[in-house]
């Protein structure tokens, strides 16, 4: 009994104890209900994508040309090692995403001290988007860890020689931009910062700085004389035309966008926050950040909190370009911005008394509380996976198989066949609704995210020769049977 409280008391006498409770509570956050909802059609791709062969992995990227391989070819990997399937590939999204608060800690200590790191951290750790991405076979987690360690080996970079950093800042930068597109804002903001605060930094700091920048900009080159540009040219995917809701920006885009990083999604990560939300949400988060802006005016800090500042930036100019030109937009795509402005909320939250300090962060705890909760309870993935799966167990010889709108076999079938499911024969609608189909009995397979007259057209079209005799239901799919008895 007392060598366990000498072992208690050396672990408390230990200074990195909090941060390791932050970091395994966080882990458990991201790993928690990780594989209760089925792969959606961005992860889909991702994973059967990343499973290929590498020489028809890159091909595959080229054509797509939306995301830079890094991600993918890591999964590969990833897949070599521990062996492919939607668990594994979120798997790595969880790794990365929990590897993202010793980051941030590591940041904003350096900012600020370890007070404002460990609240930072913290406020990561709970973070309903930092879970959300961590659970997800997508590079956004990923991106979030390097977008937090290209800002801190860039600061690291500027202090005397700092050769070592600096190399680890160009490799950082350079995996950045193979990450995701949107890392070219993160390098921006640093430029800015160099060029802005250049009096005050080290004598030749901004051009060894802006020469790394240069060379990581080079370096991604190869990439793009690939033939992607060309595909992103020819491709309808990049020419701007009306968007569908969810990936539309409208006037009030950027408060929702707040909202949810304030922790508002009480009722889901795809559904309306109350409207209260905004307002207590601002109180708890936006307010405390606002506030560490306006001290640091004249403030000894003034410099640290222009850096941050910069970084958060890319949110409100890539909702506004988005708009602009009706390009897609996601929350997913600004949610690397969430770690540097929990920086500023928890630098702006211990600036006021310790008693108000204590209570604040006892609220933003238990108001976060909820949105973990409606993330782990409510779907919000299109289930294919369930859908597939009664549909591959009622499969009869001579079934025929309609997917609408898409008319195409979902990509989730692949995930999880693997060999164990029948082959489907699946057709086109026309096909299907004529009396030559040779189908004894038809099933359609419907995606009703977005509602519309071409949605019933398919069960018009059956309905001519076929009557329907059984219809299950999954979020945002419908299995429906049609037979001609």
């Amino acid at each position: 009994m007392r060598t366990r409280r000498i072992e208690l008391k050396c672990f408390l006498a230990w200074k990195g104890w909090p941060l390791l409770v932050i970091t395994a509570a966080a882990f458990s956050l991201r790993l928690f209900h990780m594989g209760q909802q089925g792969a959606w059609d961005n992860e889909a791709f991702s994973i059967t994508t990343s499973a290929l062969p590498m020489d028809k992995l890159t091909s595959a990227l080229i054509d797509d040309f939306v995301n830079p391989p890094l991600h993918y070819y890591l999964l590969h990997a990833w897949f070599a090692l521990c062996g492919s399937g939607t668990y594994q590939a979120r798997l790595l999204s969880v790794l990365f995403g929990t590897l993202s608060i010793p980051t941030i800690y590591l940041l904003a200590r350096h900012l600020y001290g370890r007070s404002v790191a460990l609240l930072a951290s913290a406020l990561m750790g709970i973070s309903e988007l930092g879970v959300t991405y961590s659970q997800e076979a997508r590079s956004y987690a990923m991106f979030l860890f390097l977008a937090l360690c290209t800002a801190y080996l860039f600061l690291k970079s500027l202090e005397g020689d700092g050769r070592p950093a600096r190399l680890g800042f160009l490799i950082s930068a350079v995996a950045l931009l193979y990450t995701h597109y949107y890392g070219i804002f993160v390098l921006l903001a640093l430029t800015s910062y160099a060029l802005l605060f250049r009096r005050s930094l080290v004598p030749g700091a901004v051009r060894r700085i802006l020469m790394t920048l240069a060379l990581a900009l080079g370096l991604l080159i190869p990439w793009l004389a690939s033939g992607v540009i060309g595909k992103a040219l020819s491709s309808p995917k990049t020419a701007p035309g009306t968007q569908p809701p969810w990936f539309e920006v409208k006037a009030s885009t950027l408060l929702k966008t707040l909202n949810h990083f304030n922790n508002g999604d009480m009722r889901g990560p795809i559904d309306s926050a109350p409207h209260w939300t905004f307002v207590l949400g601002a109180l708890l988060f936006t307010a405390p950040a606002g506030m560490a802006l306006w001290r640091a005016r004249r403030a000894a800090t003034c410099q640290q909190t222009s850096f941050v500042l910069l970084l958060c930036l890319p949110l409100p100019i890539i909702v506004a370009l988005s708009g602009a030109f009706a390009l897609q937009y996601g929350i997913r795509y600004v949610s690397f911005c969430t770690g540097f402005y929990y920086i500023l909320v928890a630098r702006g939250v211990l600036q006021l008394r310790r008693a108000f300090s204590a209570a604040l962060i006892v609220l933003i705890l238990a108001y976060s509380a909820p949105a973990l909760q409606a993330l782990y309870s409510t779907p919000y993935k299109e289930n294919y996976r369930d859908a597939l799966r009664d549909l591959s167990a009622q499969w009869r010889a001579g079934d025929c198989a309609v997917f609408w709108p898409f008319e195409k076999i979902p990509l989730q079938w692949w995930i999880d066949s693997r060999g164990k499911q029948p082959p489907l024969n699946a057709i086109k609608l026309q096909a299907a609704a004529s009396k030559e189909s040779g189908c004894r009995r038809v099933w359609l397979v419907t995606y009703r995210r977005l509602e519309s007259p071409t949605t019933e057209a398919a069960a018009e079209a059956l309905n001519k020769h076929f009557r329907r005799s059984a219809r299950q239901s999954y979020f945002w799919i419908t299995l429906d049977l049609y037979t001609t008895e």
